[in-house]
């Protein structure tokens, strides 16, 4: 049966819209700091193969891994920038140099765990919810936006030899902390005397004794080795330490809807197809400090509010210093949400 001739000028305008979604191409630059078989760097390979091949090979993604392009700081700053990199891996840390509002994430036990900051930030497998609208938000202003987050990792506490379960245990310890004043707050408030140092002397001062222990993620304990010289991890999962990709706006701003949708579906594909990997790490890296006879402790609901308490009254009034009324509301609607 021959077909009207307005039904053929239907299909044949519908396979022009369609062949002309993508008509247009692009090109994407998208880094990080991290070596091409961690985790966090299987997101970026999933996210590049899922892009292109939901856009027939128009869009192109190019990957730059292991600080190739630039450190954590310059990444950030060529994002926003746009021009050699469009799209960033950074830590939620130097993006709170950046938005204030992710200082937020320095709250102490805000969270309880990278599976439950994948579930506030992903509803029904893609990014979205109020939290991630916000975010959104406070990065348009900087000229970014939040593309996608992978886990979150967070610090539990190494020591080299003491058995750390309760908040006394850390009274007159030696931590070494990072140069941010709320990981300081913490640890000082159970009592232990901060010093700082690069994760590069770490190994050497847990050998000697300069240190006796630090707050950190286990996967960077193992990542650094520092399974072969401290004996106890406890996963306090106290304070989160997230990674997430931001993209510049104006670049995404320019793009087709067809364009954004399809690099935002790759994304979020990406992060659930890879979390696994997030996960499986964790649990790597305990395996790893049992082969080498530390033990890892899983403290328990009282050992956890034992050093709850204090750390909250010290570091929330640093982390969010300096913060206005929609920042302030902004840890407040995390607080809520994870309350859940």
């Amino acid at each position: 049966m021959k077909k009207s001739l307005p039904v053929l000028a239907a299909a044949f305008a519908m396979a022009m819209t369609s062949a002309s979604a993508f008509a247009k191409s692009t090109h994407l630059t998208i880094a990080n700091t991290t070596q091409a078989d961690t985790p966090m760097s299987q997101t970026m390979i999933a996210f590049q193969e899922r892009a292109q091949e939901l856009s027939d090979g128009a869009i192109t993604v190019q990957t730059s891994f292991g600080g190739a392009l630039g450190n954590d700081t310059q990444l950030l700053q060529k994002a926003q920038i746009g021009s050699q990199v469009q799209a960033a891996q950074t830590s939620g840390a130097n993006l709170g140099t950046v938005v204030d509002a992710f200082k937020a994430f320095d709250v102490p036990f805000l969270l309880n765990g990278p599976e439950q900051s994948i579930e506030l930030l992903y509803q029904d497998g893609r990014l979205s919810g109020e939290i991630a609208d916000q975010l959104q938000g406070f990065l348009g202003e900087k000229n970014l936006r939040l593309l996608y987050a992978t886990p979150f990792e967070f610090r539990g506490i190494l020591s080299n030899g003491k058995n750390v379960r309760t908040a006394d245990d850390v009274k007159g310890m030696k931590f070494r902390v990072t140069p941010n004043p709320v990981e300081r707050g913490i640890v000082e408030s159970w009592g232990a005397a901060g010093t700082t140092m690069g994760i590069s002397e770490v190994y050497t001062s847990l050998q000697t004794g300069i240190v006796d222990g630090l707050a950190i993620p286990p996967v960077t304990a193992q990542a650094f080795a520092l399974n072969e010289v401290a004996k106890v991890f406890n996963n306090l999962n106290f304070q989160a330490h997230p990674t997430f990709v931001v993209i510049n706006k104006r670049y995404w701003d320019r793009l087709s809807a067809e364009q954004q949708e399809i690099l935002q579906q790759a994304a979020d594909d990406a992060v659930m197809q890879t979390k696994q990997a997030h996960y499986d790490a964790i649990e790597l890296a305990f395996a790893a400090f049992g082969e080498n006879g530390a033990e890892v402790i899983q403290p328990t609901a009282e050992e956890l509010n034992s050093f709850r308490r204090a750390a909250i009254e010290a570091a929330e009034p640093l982390a969010t210093r300096g913060l206005n009324k929609d920042e302030l509301a902004f840890i407040e609607l995390i607080k809520t949400a994870a309350a859940e």
